[in-house]
Protein backbone atom coordinates (compact mmCIF):
# COMPACT_ATOMS: atom_id res chain seq x y z
CA UNK A 1 0.00 0.00 0.00
CA UNK A 2 1.56 3.29 -1.16
CA UNK A 3 -0.89 6.19 -0.75
CA UNK A 4 0.04 9.86 -1.11
CA UNK A 5 -2.55 11.85 0.87
CA UNK A 6 -3.10 15.62 1.00
CA UNK A 7 -5.20 16.92 3.88
CA UNK A 8 -6.86 20.20 4.81
CA UNK A 9 -8.49 20.81 8.20
CA UNK A 10 -10.32 23.99 9.17
CA UNK A 11 -11.64 24.75 12.67
CA UNK A 12 -13.29 27.65 14.47
CA UNK A 13 -12.28 28.49 18.05
CA UNK A 14 -14.67 30.45 20.28
CA UNK A 15 -11.97 31.82 22.59
CA UNK A 16 -12.05 35.54 23.26
CA UNK A 17 -8.65 37.10 22.47
CA UNK A 18 -7.30 40.53 23.30
CA UNK A 19 -5.35 42.00 20.37
CA UNK A 20 -2.71 44.12 22.10
CA UNK A 21 -1.66 45.92 18.90
CA UNK A 22 -5.22 46.90 18.08
CA UNK A 23 -6.36 47.38 21.66
CA UNK A 24 -9.58 45.42 21.20
CA UNK A 25 -11.12 42.01 21.82
CA UNK A 26 -11.48 39.43 19.07
CA UNK A 27 -14.53 37.09 19.37
CA UNK A 28 -12.99 33.84 18.18
CA UNK A 29 -10.63 32.88 15.37
CA UNK A 30 -10.05 30.16 12.79
CA UNK A 31 -7.26 27.57 12.56
CA UNK A 32 -6.24 25.83 9.35
CA UNK A 33 -3.91 22.85 9.03
CA UNK A 34 -2.49 21.68 5.69
CA UNK A 35 -0.51 18.45 5.42
CA UNK A 36 0.87 15.98 2.90
CA UNK A 37 1.58 12.38 3.91
CA UNK A 38 3.38 9.57 2.07
CA UNK A 39 2.95 5.98 3.27
CA UNK A 40 4.45 2.66 2.17
CA UNK A 41 3.36 -0.38 4.19
CA UNK A 42 3.02 -4.15 3.76
CA UNK A 43 -0.56 -5.42 3.98
CA UNK A 44 -1.53 -6.96 7.32
CA UNK A 45 -1.91 -10.71 7.78
CA UNK A 46 -4.96 -11.97 9.67
CA UNK A 47 -3.20 -12.01 13.06
CA UNK A 48 -1.15 -8.85 12.61
CA UNK A 49 -2.15 -5.75 14.58
CA UNK A 50 0.46 -3.53 12.87
CA UNK A 51 2.13 -3.70 9.45
CA UNK A 52 5.16 -6.00 9.35
CA UNK A 53 7.19 -3.45 7.41
CA UNK A 54 6.36 0.13 6.53
CA UNK A 55 6.88 3.83 7.00
CA UNK A 56 4.96 7.09 6.86
CA UNK A 57 6.18 10.68 6.60
CA UNK A 58 4.00 13.78 7.06
CA UNK A 59 4.78 17.47 6.51
CA UNK A 60 2.26 19.94 7.93
CA UNK A 61 1.65 23.66 8.43
CA UNK A 62 -0.80 25.04 11.02
CA UNK A 63 -1.82 28.69 11.06
CA UNK A 64 -4.61 31.19 11.75
CA UNK A 65 -5.22 32.49 8.20
CA UNK A 66 -7.33 35.55 9.05
CA UNK A 67 -5.38 37.01 11.99
CA UNK A 68 -1.64 37.58 12.47
CA UNK A 69 -1.37 37.65 16.27
CA UNK A 70 -0.89 33.86 16.62
CA UNK A 71 2.30 32.01 15.68
CA UNK A 72 2.55 29.57 12.75
CA UNK A 73 3.58 25.95 13.35
CA UNK A 74 5.55 23.93 10.80
CA UNK A 75 6.37 20.29 11.52
CA UNK A 76 7.70 17.05 10.09
CA UNK A 77 6.60 13.64 11.36
CA UNK A 78 7.89 10.12 10.62
CA UNK A 79 6.76 6.62 11.63
CA UNK A 80 8.49 3.28 10.94
CA UNK A 81 7.20 -0.29 11.40
CA UNK A 82 9.53 -3.28 11.74
CA UNK A 83 9.03 -6.91 12.90
CA UNK A 84 9.86 -7.94 16.46
CA UNK A 85 11.86 -10.93 17.66
CA UNK A 86 9.00 -13.44 17.30
CA UNK A 87 6.02 -13.97 14.96
CA UNK A 88 3.38 -11.20 15.17
CA UNK A 89 5.63 -9.03 17.37
CA UNK A 90 5.90 -5.41 16.22
CA UNK A 91 8.25 -2.49 16.81
CA UNK A 92 6.98 0.99 15.94
CA UNK A 93 9.29 4.03 16.02
CA UNK A 94 8.01 7.61 15.72
CA UNK A 95 9.61 11.03 15.64
CA UNK A 96 8.63 14.66 15.11
CA UNK A 97 10.36 18.02 14.70
CA UNK A 98 8.29 21.18 15.16
CA UNK A 99 8.97 24.91 14.93
CA UNK A 100 6.66 27.82 15.87
CA UNK A 101 6.99 31.50 15.05
CA UNK A 102 6.45 33.99 17.85
CA UNK A 103 3.21 35.95 18.09
CA UNK A 104 1.11 37.75 20.69
CA UNK A 105 -0.38 34.28 21.26
CA UNK A 106 1.08 30.84 20.52
CA UNK A 107 -0.45 27.39 20.02
CA UNK A 108 0.38 24.40 22.18
CA UNK A 109 -0.29 21.83 19.47
CA UNK A 110 2.20 18.93 19.48
CA UNK A 111 1.87 15.93 17.12
CA UNK A 112 3.75 13.54 19.41
CA UNK A 113 3.91 14.03 23.18
CA UNK A 114 5.12 11.76 26.03
CA UNK A 115 2.16 9.78 27.30
CA UNK A 116 1.25 10.53 30.92
CA UNK A 117 3.03 13.93 30.93
CA UNK A 118 1.29 17.25 31.55
CA UNK A 119 0.22 18.86 28.27
CA UNK A 120 0.83 22.42 29.48
CA UNK A 121 3.81 23.69 27.50
CA UNK A 122 3.88 26.15 24.59
CA UNK A 123 7.07 25.27 22.73
CA UNK A 124 8.97 27.40 20.24
CA UNK A 125 11.18 24.49 19.14
CA UNK A 126 9.99 20.96 19.84
CA UNK A 127 11.49 17.51 19.15
CA UNK A 128 10.07 14.16 20.23
CA UNK A 129 10.58 10.43 19.67
CA UNK A 130 8.83 7.28 20.88
CA UNK A 131 9.21 3.50 20.67
CA UNK A 132 6.42 0.92 21.04
CA UNK A 133 7.04 -2.82 21.20
CA UNK A 134 3.82 -4.84 21.01
CA UNK A 135 3.42 -8.61 21.35
CA UNK A 136 0.55 -11.10 21.75
CA UNK A 137 0.30 -12.67 25.21
CA UNK A 138 -2.34 -15.32 24.58
CA UNK A 139 -5.38 -16.30 22.52
CA UNK A 140 -8.19 -17.20 24.96
CA UNK A 141 -10.80 -17.84 22.23
CA UNK A 142 -13.49 -17.90 24.89
CA UNK A 143 -16.15 -15.71 26.47
CA UNK A 144 -19.80 -15.40 27.46
CA UNK A 145 -22.20 -16.71 24.83
CA UNK A 146 -23.95 -13.97 22.80
CA UNK A 147 -22.40 -11.23 25.00
CA UNK A 148 -18.62 -11.16 24.77
CA UNK A 149 -15.95 -13.18 22.97
CA UNK A 150 -12.23 -12.61 23.77
CA UNK A 151 -10.01 -13.36 20.77
CA UNK A 152 -6.58 -12.16 21.90
CA UNK A 153 -4.72 -10.36 24.71
CA UNK A 154 -1.67 -8.30 23.75
CA UNK A 155 0.88 -6.11 25.54
CA UNK A 156 2.51 -2.87 24.38
CA UNK A 157 5.66 -1.55 26.07
CA UNK A 158 6.19 2.15 25.41
CA UNK A 159 8.88 4.77 25.90
CA UNK A 160 8.61 8.47 24.96
CA UNK A 161 11.09 11.36 25.00
CA UNK A 162 10.70 15.03 24.09
CA UNK A 163 12.68 18.21 24.46
CA UNK A 164 11.64 21.78 23.84
CA UNK A 165 12.66 25.42 24.03
CA UNK A 166 10.23 28.07 25.23
CA UNK A 167 9.68 31.63 24.03
CA UNK A 168 11.52 34.48 25.74
CA UNK A 169 9.78 37.65 26.94
CA UNK A 170 11.02 39.44 23.80
CA UNK A 171 9.42 36.84 21.53
CA UNK A 172 12.62 34.97 20.68
CA UNK A 173 13.54 31.35 21.37
CA UNK A 174 15.19 30.43 24.66
CA UNK A 175 18.65 28.81 24.51
CA UNK A 176 17.75 26.31 27.24
CA UNK A 177 16.32 22.90 26.28
CA UNK A 178 13.89 21.19 28.66
CA UNK A 179 13.43 17.40 28.78
CA UNK A 180 10.25 15.34 29.20
CA UNK A 181 10.15 11.56 29.13
CA UNK A 182 7.79 8.77 30.10
CA UNK A 183 7.49 5.00 30.04
CA UNK A 184 4.60 2.61 30.48
CA UNK A 185 2.58 -0.34 29.31
CA UNK A 186 -0.77 -0.95 27.64
CA UNK A 187 -2.78 -4.18 27.93
CA UNK A 188 -5.23 -4.69 25.07
CA UNK A 189 -8.10 -7.16 24.79
CA UNK A 190 -9.27 -7.90 21.23
CA UNK A 191 -12.92 -8.78 21.58
CA UNK A 192 -16.14 -9.42 19.65
CA UNK A 193 -19.06 -7.91 21.63
CA UNK A 194 -22.82 -8.62 21.38
CA UNK A 195 -23.00 -10.94 18.36
CA UNK A 196 -21.07 -8.66 15.99
CA UNK A 197 -19.38 -10.38 13.01
CA UNK A 198 -16.12 -12.14 13.95
CA UNK A 199 -14.27 -9.98 11.41
CA UNK A 200 -15.13 -6.86 13.44
CA UNK A 201 -11.97 -5.48 15.05
CA UNK A 202 -12.92 -4.16 18.48
CA UNK A 203 -10.48 -3.69 21.36
CA UNK A 204 -10.35 -2.40 24.93
CA UNK A 205 -7.02 -1.07 26.24
CA UNK A 206 -5.92 -0.41 29.84
CA UNK A 207 -2.98 1.99 30.11
CA UNK A 208 -0.42 3.03 32.71
CA UNK A 209 2.31 5.62 32.02
CA UNK A 210 4.81 7.33 34.32
CA UNK A 211 6.28 10.70 33.30
CA UNK A 212 9.19 12.58 34.87
CA UNK A 213 7.00 15.65 35.53
CA UNK A 214 4.64 13.73 37.86
CA UNK A 215 5.21 11.82 41.09
CA UNK A 216 2.56 9.21 40.30
CA UNK A 217 1.63 7.24 37.17
CA UNK A 218 -1.41 8.05 35.08
CA UNK A 219 -4.03 5.42 34.34
CA UNK A 220 -6.37 5.29 31.38
CA UNK A 221 -8.74 3.11 29.42
CA UNK A 222 -9.86 3.35 25.80
CA UNK A 223 -12.04 1.43 23.38
CA UNK A 224 -11.76 1.13 19.59
CA UNK A 225 -14.72 -0.02 17.55
CA UNK A 226 -15.45 0.43 13.82
CA UNK A 227 -18.70 2.27 13.10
Amino acid sequence: LRPLTPSLEFAHETLLLFAARGGRLRPGFQISSVSLSSTDIVRLASRDFRPKWGYAVIASLTSTPFISIIGVISSGYARVYTPGVAPHHSLMLRGVVQYQDAGDYVLRQKELFPRGAKYNIYPADYQAASADYQLPLCYPDTGISSILYVRRIRLNLAGDYARYRSFTSSGGHSKKWNDIYSYGAELTFDIVPIRLPSSTKTSVTFKIHKANDSSSPRLGVSMEMPI
